[in-house]
């Protein structure tokens, strides 16, 4: 599935561990994280990676095993989850990913998710750091966030509290 030209870039970002993708030792080595950025880098040498905005979202994932990266749940009778973080391009191409244990507010992940956005190759010049303008939901609803993210360089578009949304529809 993948021509020998591309496999040749790939194979040496490989850890000489068991070829499983489970094995913990991907991703102690970071095999994830260079082949993440060896496909934002092809993406953008192909003009397929759209900066002129991204979005920003988040969902729980309940965790059954627990770990350093969970918390209780306020709903849930305490029940150990995760959030994903997830901020993406135009297209919705994942830029970046994080994960914090349960229930966090997600004003508190904004700027580390921003700042885990790696620099995108794939072109002669500068590399591509971060989307121009940025939309996120009203969990990130906060002054002290919006002014934050204007340090970045980045025009936000968050939704403030209290605003309606939606079209109206079933209401």
């Amino acid at each position: 599935m993948v021509d020998d030209a591309l496999w040749s870039r790939i194979e040496s970002l490989l850890p000489v561990v068991p070829c499983n993708p489970r094995h913990p030792g991907w991703n102690e080595a970071g095999v994830w994280q260079k082949l993440h950025e060896l496909l934002l880098a092809e993406l953008r040498a192909a003009d397929l990676l759209d900066f002129s905005r991204g979005a920003v979202d988040s969902s729980d994932v309940r965790a059954m095993k627990g770990g350093p990266a969970t918390g209780p749940s306020p709903v849930d009778r305490a029940k150990t989850g995760s959030w994903h973080h997830i901020i993406v391009d135009a297209h919705g191409i994942p830029l970046a990913t994080t994960v914090t244990g349960g229930y966090r507010n997600d004003v508190t992940r904004l700027i580390p998710l921003i700042e885990a956005i790696p620099p995108i190759r794939g072109k002669r010049g500068q590399p591509l750091r971060r989307p121009r303008h940025l939309y996120a939901g009203r969990g990130c609803d906060h002054d002290v966030c919006r002014d934050k993210v204007r340090r970045f360089e980045i025009t936000p578009h968050i939704a403030r509290r209290g605003t309606g949304h939606g079209s109206g529809l079933g209401v």
